[in-house]
């Protein structure tokens, strides 16, 4: 003997078996997920706000494991000292014989390399990091704007051409500069 799956349109709830309730239609078969609502072909369907919330989560992943892959070779304590990397490296681009930089000091020292060579990688890397991020994050959130209007895009966190490009320059023009020429450039 079949069973009968009924269920109201437009709504989640589901009655197995029994007489039709009026206003129910039958089902092709048991709702396949706490996130589906039954159409009126006795068909079931993934809510517009489920499947948006799916696709948002999907982006939040996409997004977290793209700005992951670019962070992921520093130790949490690293990235908590880069403010502060960061703040004596601009006061050095705006003062560089009486910058005090302190941290940078310590640190270039204990590398190996001397305080100029260290507050330029800051700089240049500062600098890519604010790119990437800037890339990665107006991506996501386009994403979400197409999502929340009804879209289903293709979510590519790949750096593009130009980004690759604008990273590379930020590199040489980092390393090459005299210091008084960074000033509006990293």
């Amino acid at each position: 003997m079949t069973t009968h799956v009924f269920a109201e349109v437009g709504s989640g709830f589901q009655q197995v078996g029994g007489e039709r309730p009026d206003g129910w239609v039958l089902m092709q078969g048991e709702r396949p997920g706490a996130d589906h609502l039954a159409n009126s072909d006795g068909s079931w369907a993934v809510s517009t706000v489920a499947l948006k919330a799916k696709r948002v989560s999907a982006n939040n992943e996409a997004y977290t494991k793209a700005t992951a892959a670019h962070t992921a070779d520093y130790p949490q304590l690293e990235k908590d000292t880069w403010p502060t990397q960061n703040e004596q490296a601009a006061a050095w681009v705006a003062d560089p014989e009486g910058a005090i930089t302190p941290w940078i000091d310590v640190a270039a020292r204990e590398r190996g390399i001397d305080r100029e060579e260290y507050l330029r990688r800051t700089l240049v890397k500062a600098e890519q990091f604010k790119i990437l991020s800037a890339f990665l994050t107006g991506r996501r959130q386009r994403y979400e704007d197409e999502i929340k209007a009804g879209g289903d895009p293709v979510l590519d966190y790949a750096l593009t051409p130009a980004v690759l490009a604008k990273l590379q320059k930020v590199a040489i023009d980092g390393m090459s500069l005299p210091a008084a020429e960074l000033r509006g450039v990293l």
